[in-house]
């Protein structure tokens, strides 16, 4: 026996959706393509769609968007930008990042993000002023 196939948009969103025993043609109509367009990305005749496509699928299959878009050879365009913003330290982050093991990748992404207190990722946000104090001028001395 050889070794296990290797999993693609195609065969992952077909599995998918007949688990969700959604019917080729009625994903086709909900998703705004033929039916035909849908079997051959499905058998991998065609390439996967566009990001937007891909976010639609995730969406209505109720698969993680950031894995699918991966598995159609993609990355979200929001990741993209993130990185032109600070190219150098995103990318050391990320080489970093890709042999540690995930439980630990996990536990430092639940810290940054308790760090932020749930903001919404703006850098503007959080910033404080440079060399204002914020508590006032230092401790009281209580009378």
């Amino acid at each position: 026996m050889g070794p296990a196939k290797k999993e693609t948009y195609g065969s992952v969103t077909r599995r998918k959706r007949e688990a969700l025993e959604i019917g080729l043609r009625e994903f086709a109509k909900k998703m705004g393509v033929s039916p035909t367009y849908v079997s051959k990305v499905e058998r991998d005749e065609m390439s996967p769609p566009a990001e937007e496509r891909v976010k639609a699928t995730a969406l209505l299959l109720g698969i993680d968007a950031d894995e699918l878009l991966a598995l159609a050879g993609k990355v979200s365009s929001d990741l993209s930008e993130i990185i032109r913003e600070r190219p150098a330290t995103m990318a050391s982050i990320l080489r970093t990042a890709r042999n540690v093991p995930e439980d630990r990748l996990k536990a430092m992404e639940k810290r940054l993000r308790d760090s932020h207190h749930g903001g919404s990722g703006d850098p503007q946000e959080k910033r404080s002023l440079p060399g204002k104090p914020r508590g006032g001028r230092g401790r009281s001395s209580g009378g």
